[in-house]
């Protein structure tokens, strides 16, 4: 009898190789239909039935697969998990220097501000966490990892003088992020999130580029 994998894939953030491509394909598809029915119907619509409906398997599957809906929400923390890092990984190649790296990764924070059907599964996902301290756990370990990825992006390679600086600016970038999403999420109409997104932009240039130059 083959083992039930409802353990998280543990893989490292830096890794190329996404946390559910150990699963067996069946847990994949059915992983991938119940982001479906997350991103476009809600967790309220997630049980294991409307997964079997989309994802063409058999309840019985996914129970062997994920056990639970725990485990099967968690896996899909993992999930958004790597694709958000390596996401934000792939433009790490790709930044220049100085202010205009700084405007670079401000483009890459405005993007992540207008994804409004990410917003909706993350609200969804933190809802449920906020009430199951293993799945809060996994999404703190989330924004570890996005906030190391950030942290990077603005400055790959920091001197000492402004280290602590720069992960200051990390944490308050993923913040204002999470902030004007939901802002913009809820009104998208008359919410116009481009002008915060400038400003701190500003700010970060003052405090990690133009400011450290004038300290030297």
């Amino acid at each position: 009898m083959r083992k039930r994998q409802t353990s998280r894939v543990s893989t490292p953030t830096w890794d190329d190789f996404p946390p559910v491509a150990s699963l067996h394909p069946t847990a994949q598809e059915i992983l991938h239909a119940a982001y479906d029915i997350l991103r476009e119907e809600g967790l309220s619509n997630l049980s294991f039935q409307r997964i079997a409906e989309v994802s063409g398997h058999h309840r019985g599957q996914i129970t062997y697969f994920f056990g639970s809906k725990l485990n099967l929400i968690a896996l899909l923390a993992d999930m958004m998990s790597h694709e958000a890092v390596a996401s934000h990984r792939s433009h790490l190649q790709q930044l220049p220097a100085g202010r205009e790296r700084i405007h670079e990764v401000m483009n890459v924070s405005s993007e992540i501000v207008k994804n409004l059907p990410g917003i909706a599964v993350l609200l969804d996902v933190f809802g449920q966490a906020m009430r199951e301290e293993r799945l809060r756990e996994r999404m703190a370990d989330l924004y570890v990892d996005y906030r190391d990825i950030t942290q990077r992006m603005l400055d790959d390679d920091p001197t000492p003088d402004v280290v602590e600086r720069l992960e200051r600016m990390a944490v308050l970038t993923v913040a204002i992020e999470d902030g004007l999403s939901i802002q913009y999420a809820l009104d998208p109409i008359r919410f116009d999130a481009e002008p915060y997104v400038r400003e701190w932009e500003r700010v970060l240039r003052q405090a990690l580029v133009d400011g450290a130059a004038s300290d030297d």
